[in-house]
């Protein structure tokens, strides 16, 4: 096909020459076909000036078709040198997996050992990624939702900030300007779907009509809340489910729209069916939505709209379109304090601050996202040492190849081909580990997901697009990392030298690089044991915490019977019954009837001495109060101190009697016996005083690190005011057995009752223990596999080096030379660089340590049992790794290496 304007064929094939020379080429050509264009003009009549200026005419400029043509050579110039990068760049690649093939146990040892650190990149990228880095699915424009904190004094407590606020402190935010828009919603809370054997535990979470449309969320099917279905005071009982229980219970049928959900005594009809892994502005994952005033008025109070004294709600605001972070918080902080001007307990001074809609961005405890932080750099360090171990075996195979790389050069090879072929070759081995630290990566990140953090409600694979992209990234800069210290070797290179001696002429070369790359294995090694022997030890001394209870003894068993409409006498009686049924169970030490559970929940009470003004104010807040049944501190394992525990005769007509907790003996009645003292536990005077006939130790009541509480217990026969019962198990070994069997008791008593939560209190204090579980968990397994690379690479290299020196050896042994020397000249070629990176990882993981201080549990950063077992870790096996090239160099035969040579 030919150009009608040019004359010359379309596609047509540009010789191989320079731009100039081919623009010059086609301007002549085009000269010519113009000369024959106006011959052909002046033929048909036309003077030769007129057929000149028709030719130019149709020709157009020629200045522009000059320039056309030299960009069009300039291009095709470009064209043609890309090809032929690409061309010697597939031979580059089939040249790399060629070489690569011919050594398949180096191409294997160096892809595992890649994967192992690009992997161990992948997974804690996948969870700080979750915990920290992004935001809530489905949220729009998460940088514009705010956290809403409210940061309030307490007498004696110092101030605190929390997210915790009550339903009127959130109406009172509504007229801030610079927000566009306001939402409430609830922790997600354990309720019983149905009633009898047919119950199930679903989680349940509370949100206001605005809270979907404020964080820009979509509906799966159905709609969200309208907003007289969240209207005061009580709402419409209407319901959204997640798409995974729409799924689980429903069978993805569109139909479920309209259908009854029986929560609690009441029900709910499903409207909607929110987007795949929905959680809120939380990780955790919620089976149904409710309207906030529903929740509120059915399972709290009616009177939640105007009690400013309870706190049961997060806030998040979305900010304006270019409002300022600053101001916003300024007018909260003024519409709240307008709010509780009338309220004489609240403090005047509190103030609203805002922060990420990521809640471990925002101020509190977010141990886990913190260890996991942490953890994301030793991985790093894991992906470092792997660099180091790789470079280094890479550096000993390039030494081994030095002969045929000078005969390459020699024969005319540019060192820029050389070098690009080693990266190359680098590059391949680091996609083939990072395509194993995906397949790694995958299970791993399952793993840590299920054992370690199971509470985050993780949405999808473990390998999403951004681990992917990390992942890529990762393995790119490994292969130039690794690539380029062989690379660089070959700068300066001898080549009538390196063709002659080959191989053996590095025996002569100095092996400090490698001493260096070895000596910081070994130090980042260290380091990571450092870091999980102290973690190990925060983990023992978590778990041996004497508690004031037997965790893993203990039971807890809960059934929400006001919310199956059972009256205090029904749900008493039901009570007793269970606590009978209970005892006689196979396995059943003993049990008891509690109204607060330690870790689980508390109530604050109040506690007169006669004589005595006012009690201390302690951070921890209280007296708080309890009331058990007489076999309660025995269920419990909580030791009495002084007095007697609770009887049976201690019935609603008996005597008043308390016991209190040995804080609270210590603090109320110092260097004396509070034995026998009466007390009061009301303000009323008609109500008789209590006296105390027990002291019982400290049981913590919610947290591990906890500062002392005063506690006191009464007996629950003689407990006055509303309450919920719940059931303490204890097992005469591990409680794990016993949840079934009571969950099976409890739900016989009564065909109507709803899903029992049986528990033992090991399980409710796993989130606390789960940080140092994780630090401990991630940092040994990461320490000892850098720590074996490390071995490896000493073992590797003691024996490459025997093998390399085996003429010297030879000589030295043929001198006069004994076994003993031999093995001493080897020996110390290893324990240089061992106790060079001992040395620097020791005081590396000094320095760390005060970094990770507030991490640990009871355990100092300089801990002297962590450092010296690690130190005689370190030393005995690597003593052990390098007893093998020991022991070859101790049999190297003189006349043997002497005739090699």
């Amino acid at each position: 096909m030919r150009d009608e304007r040019w004359g010359f064929r379309r596609g047509f094939r540009l010789p191989r020459r320079g731009p100039r020379a081919l623009a010059d080429e086609i301007e002549e050509e085009i000269l010519t076909h113009l000369a024959m264009r106006t011959e052909r003009l002046v033929a048909q009549g036309l003077s030769e000036g007129a057929a000149r200026e028709e030719a130019l005419r149709r020709f157009g400029d020629m200045d522009d078709a000059r320039q056309r043509l030299r960009a069009t050579a300039r291009e095709r110039e470009a064209h043609m040198r890309r090809r032929e990068w690409l061309e010697s760049l597939r031979h580059d690649l089939t040249y790399a997996a060629r070489q690569l093939r011919r050594a398949p146990g180096f191409t294997v040892a160096v892809a595992l050992t890649l994967a192992l650190g690009i992997g161990a990149n992948a997974v804690m990228f996948g969870v700080v990624d979750r915990l920290l880095l992004s935001p809530p699915p489905h949220v729009r424009d998460a940088d514009q939702v705010s956290r809403v904190q409210l940061s309030r004094t307490w007498r004696g407590m110092g101030e605190f900030t929390s997210p915790i606020t009550g339903y009127a402190n959130y109406r009172d935010l509504a007229v801030v300007r610079s927000f566009a828009g306001v939402a409430a919603f609830g922790f997600p809370m354990e309720m019983s779907l149905g009633r009898g054997r047919e119950a199930l535990p679903v989680r349940v979470a509370s949100a206001s009509a605005g809270f979907f449309p404020l964080l820009g969320v979509k509906p799966r099917l159905g709609r969200f809340f309208l907003a007289g279905e969240d209207g005061e005071p009580q709402g419409m009982p209407v319901a959204v489910v997640s798409e995974e229980f729409w799924r689980r219970h429903f069978g993805a049928d569109p139909g479920a729209l309209g259908t009854q959900l029986p929560l609690g005594d009441a029900s709910f009809t499903v409207v909607g069916v929110a987007p795949r892994n929905f959680t809120g502005v939380d990780l955790r994952a919620v089976d149904i939505w409710v309207p906030v005033t529903t929740a509120s008025y059915i399972w709290m109070q009616p009177g939640y709209a105007t009690d400013r004294g309870s706190s049961w709600l997060q806030v998040v605001a979305r900010l304006r379109l270019g409002a300022d972070p600053a101001l916003a918080a300024t007018e909260a902080t003024l519409a709240h304090r307008r709010g509780n001007a009338a309220e004489s307990n609240k403090d005047p001074n509190a103030r609203v601050s805002l922060s990420s809609v990521i809640a471990a961005r925002g101020p509190g405890e977010h141990t886990e996202a913190r260890v996991a932080a942490w953890l994301l750099g030793v991985a790093a360090i894991v992906l470092l040492i792997a660099c180091a171990n790789v470079a280094t075996m890479l550096l000993t195979r390039a030494l081994r190849r030095r002969q045929e790389i000078a005969v390459r050069l020699a024969l005319g090879v540019s060192r820029a081909r050389l070098v690009r072929q080693l990266l190359v070759e680098s590059l391949l081995l680091a996609t083939l580990g990072a395509v194993a630290a995906l397949v790694a990566a995958t299970w791993g990140g399952a793993l840590v997901r299920a054992t370690l953090l199971p509470d985050v409600g993780w949405s999808g694979s473990p390998v999403d697009a951004r681990v992917l992209a990390v992942t890529a990234i990762a393995a790119l800069a490994t292969g130039l990392i690794v690539g380029a210290v062989p690379a660089l070797q070959t700068r300066g290179i001898d080549l009538a030298s390196a063709i002659k001696s080959g191989a053996r002429g590095e025996a002569r070369q100095p092996w400090r690089l490698r001493s260096v790359l070895l000596t910081a294995q070994v130090a980042l090694s260290v380091a990571l044991l450092v870091g999980a022997g102290l973690f190990v030890r925060s983990l023992r001394k978590a778990e041996g915490l004497r508690l004031g209870f037997d965790a893993r003894r203990v039971t807890l068993a809960e059934v929400s019977l006001h919310q199956a409409g059972y009256d205090p006498e029904r749900q008493d009686a039901f009570w007793r019954n269970a606590l009978e049924r209970v005892r006689r169970l196979p396995g059943v030490e003993s049990a008891a009837l509690t109204i607060a559970t330690p870790v689980r929940f508390s109530l604050a009470g109040t506690f007169i001495v006669p004589g005595l003004d006012s009690l201390p104010q302690l951070t921890t807040g209280g007296p708080y109060k309890n009331g058990v049944s007489p076999s309660y501190f025995a269920t419990l394992g909580a030791r009495m101190a002084h007095g007697r525990p609770f009887t049976e005769a201690d019935t609603r007509t008996a005597a008043r009697v308390v016991i209190v907790n040995e804080t609270m003996a210590r603090l109320l009645w110092p260097g004396r016996e509070p034995l026998g003292t009466c007390v009061r536990l009301a303000r009323a005077d008609s109500i008789p005083c209590a006296t105390v006939v027990g002291v019982v130790e400290d049981v913590r009541r919610q947290q591990l690190r906890e500062e002392p509480t005063m506690q006191f217990y009464v007996p629950l026969a003689q407990w006055r005011g509303p309450h919920s019962t719940s059931l303490l198990v204890r097992a005469r070994g591990d409680a794990g057995g016993l949840a079934v069997p009571v969950r099976r008791e409890l739900q016989a008593l009564a065909p109507d009752v709803p899903f029992p939560r049986v528990t033992s209190l090991a399980e409710l204090l796993d989130p606390q223990l789960r940080p140092w579980r994780l630090g401990a968990t991630m940092f040994t397994l990461f320490g000892a596999l850098a720590f074996l690379v490390a071995v490896v690479g000493l073992a590797g290299l003691l024996a490459y080096t025997v093998a390399q020196r085996g003429y010297e050896i030879g000589v030295r042994v043929a001198l006069g030379a004994r076994s003993p020397d031999v093995v001493r000249l080897v020996l110390a070629r290893g324990a240089v660089a061992t106790a060079a990176g001992l040395a620097v990882g020791l005081a590396a993981a000094l320095l760390a340590g005060r970094l990770v201080r507030g991490l640990l549990f009871d355990v100092t950063p300089a801990d002297p049992i962590v450092f010296a077992a690690v130190a005689g870790v370190v030393v005995f096996v690597a003593a052990v790794a390098a007893l093998p090239a020991a022991r070859r160099a101790a049999r190297v035969s003189p006349m043997i290496a002497l005739r090699a040579e």
